[in-house]
């Protein structure tokens, strides 16, 4: 058995009621059903407690006030306290922890939307390191499994990386790339063509090819992109090459406003921040762009591990339902949202970005987004289908960043 992890997993330690909000508040704690057994026999004034305190149907804890119910005023868990960390259910062991399982690989990770994680992530400058650890266990068999598929996903997502973390290319150009890889080994996952996909992805891999598509997407000539001719100005409402990014932000806003939300709060966050962006011109929404990356010289390493941290978390889910290109056009997407939710911050109050206002947007963020099985299934749908979201206005988008190191 292989287990992958990023080097940061690690580092991480539950700072209890130091962090600055609580995993046991705005959403249903699902508890699992070995948990479910023992709470059932837990006699005296903690098993009353357990009886009135769960939906015994649905498996998970009642909530007062949008909180757990064992959540005390000191932001605690009660059942720890009295039970011990064994009496907790495996949901509440993990969070914010988290493991994807691929046959014989299991891949751990630790979400965002924990505010210690995220800063851990945006406070981090060296480069991640995918740490992985061979483990003597019966191996799985499955002959469903599609291990080649699986394998050329994996070697694609390491050139991501690769692609990601190479800080000589500017940032919008990383984004590209990775974007172009996605985009051109999805017609070959369709056909299942696994020798053109080895031989695209070694393509990509080579910096001679990273530098021949970067001088052509610099000058309008890649492929579908085309700064002067490109047919996604007209599904953006965009009318010159300056205002490309807003214009595509526009549609990035509209998806986000659609979805369901844990934290009633959530939705009227995401307006004000629209509303603050709203009010600049075209010219003066470039300039403060660019200032953005002027005054925080820190955010391109930022970016970078967010879209490590997304497309690790999700390409290779990709080997189950074939959408490769979609789950990593959702990484792009999730960063650039981050990354516009911090413009906001910082076009409101230029020294109000600081690390914690940072890793505040990030973790609420995070928690709407990734812990809500129906605003994922309603994103990969919605970057599948809408034309306002294909590869051609997602790189208009992407293109008209500021000139960024």
């Amino acid at each position: 058995m292989k287990y992958i992890t990023p080097d940061y997993y690690k580092e991480f330690c539950c700072i209890a009621d130091a962090c600055s909000d609580t995993c046991c508040a705005g959403w249903e704690i699902t508890i699992d059903p070995k948990s479910i057994k023992n709470y059932q026999k837990i006699k005296g004034p903690l098993g009353n407690r357990l009886h009135n305190s769960i939906d015994w149907k649905q498996h998970t804890f009642l909530q007062y006030d949008h909180k757990c119910i064992f959540l005390n005023e000191d932001n605690l868990c009660d059942l720890y306290t009295e039970a011990g960390p064994d009496s907790l259910c495996l949901t509440c062991k993990q969070y914010p922890r988290h493991t994807e399982s691929y046959l014989n690989v299991r891949e751990l990770s630790i979400a965002i939307s924990c505010p210690e994680v995220a800063r851990m992530l945006l406070s981090r400058r060296d480069q991640v390191i995918f740490e992985t650890k061979e483990v003597s266990k019966r191996e799985e068999v499955d002959v469903a499994f599609p291990q080649k598929l699986f394998e050329r996903i994996n070697e694609a997502r390491q050139v991501m990386f690769n692609i990601l973390q190479d800080r000589t290319i500017e940032l919008k150009f990383r984004m590209g790339l990775v974007l172009g890889l996605a985009h051109d080994l999805q017609k070959r996952i369709v056909s299942r063509n696994y020798e053109s996909m080895e031989r695209l992805i070694a393509h990509y891999g080579k910096k001679e090819t990273q530098q021949s598509l970067i001088n052509k997407l610099d000058c309008g000539t890649w492929k579908l992109y085309n700064p002067y001719k490109c047919k996604g100005w007209k599904r953006l409402g965009r009318t010159s090459l300056i205002d490309g990014r807003r214009a595509f932000i526009k549609n990035v806003w509209k998806e986000l406003l659609h979805l369901d939300a844990l934290n009633k709060e959530w939705p009227e966050e995401i307006k004000q921040a629209q509303q603050v962006l709203n009010q600049l011109t075209v010219e003066q929404y470039r300039r403060a762009y660019q200032e953005l990356y002027q005054r925080n010289p820190n955010l391109t390493v930022q970016m970078e591990q967010l879209m490590v941290y997304f497309i690790y978390g999700y390409s290779n889910g990709s080997v189950y339902d074939g959408e490769f290109y979609t789950k990593v056009k959702f990484a792009v997407f999730q960063t650039m949202a981050i990354e516009e939710l911090f413009f906001a911050a910082w076009v409101k109050d230029s020294d109000s970005l600081t690390l914690l206002k940072q890793v505040d947007i990030a973790h609420k963020y995070a928690r709407e987004i990734e812990h809500l099985d129906q605003n994922i299934d309603y994103f990969e749908k919605v970057l599948k289908e809408k034309r306002e979201f294909d590869f051609e206005s997602f790189v208009c988008g992407i293109y008209d960043n500021a000139q960024m190191k």
